[in-house]
């Protein structure tokens, strides 16, 4: 429901070209083509998923990371307090 609603504001936006909203399995999904990737996922999550991010995603690439840090990796950038839950943090891969 979220990847529906997702593509449905992109749409509305006026900012479809060049944006592919995919729901699937972030262990198993090929990221070596994603220029961003927002995790909306739990502490353990993302301290699991952070070394297939570093190692899959090209140079350059963002990861917006809502609720909780990626462990050990200093965001470029953070909006406090925008959630409920936390900050969404950004992190850029090098």
């Amino acid at each position: 429901m979220r990847a529906w609603y997702s593509r449905a504001l992109i749409r509305l936006s006026g900012r479809a070209a060049g944006i592919t909203v995919r729901r699937e399995d972030l262990f198993k999904a090929d990221l070596s083509e994603a220029t961003v990737v927002h995790l909306y996922l739990l502490a353990r999550t993302h301290e699991r998923l952070k070394d297939k991010l570093l190692k899959e995603l090209p140079k350059g690439a963002r990861i917006l990371a809502a609720g909780f840090p990626l462990p050990g990796l200093e965001p470029a950038g953070e909006l406090p307090g925008c959630m409920k839950y936390g900050s969404i943090r950004l992190y850029r891969t090098d």
